[in-house]
């Protein structure tokens, strides 16, 4: 999760909100300021959803190439020595060889997707922060 860049996006939307309310002058830029921060968050929203959608579909024993297709660009790519947090608190799935991890921007969240030497999945796991 991005604290900072959330509550970036929750300020744009209260500051175009407020615009809105003032001089006709300001009325336009908080209605682009307000729509862009909105646009954002949607995106963002999507993004999890499609995420979301995504790892429902994705079984073990699935290839590196299915799990790219299904979720997208990883935000990271990390051998086996790392994990939520990037520190290993615990040993990794026997055999792993990469892990590819899927940040989410606006909630604390992260899909990890563990791979064998063959590129084939063999671990996946849903972090998520309560």
């Amino acid at each position: 999760m991005n604290a900072s860049g959330t509550l970036g996006l929750v300020a744009a939307l209260l500051f175009g909100v407020i615009l809105l309310f003032c001089g006709r002058r300001m009325r336009r830029v908080g209605c682009v300021v307000a729509s862009l921060a909105i646009s954002f968050l949607a995106f963002f929203v999507y993004q999890i959803e499609r995420l979301h959608t995504g790892d429902a579909r994705i079984q073990i024993g699935a290839s590196k190439v299915d799990v790219l297709a299904a979720q997208g660009r990883p935000t990271a790519s990390t051998d086996c020595s790392t994990s939520y947090g990037y520190e290993r608190t615990s040993l990794s799935a026997p055999g792993c060889t990469q892990i590819l991890w899927y940040y989410s921007f606006l909630t604390p969240e992260a899909w990890e997707y563990v791979f064998d030497a063959n590129g084939r999945l063999i671990h996946k796991y849903h972090w998520q922060s309560p």
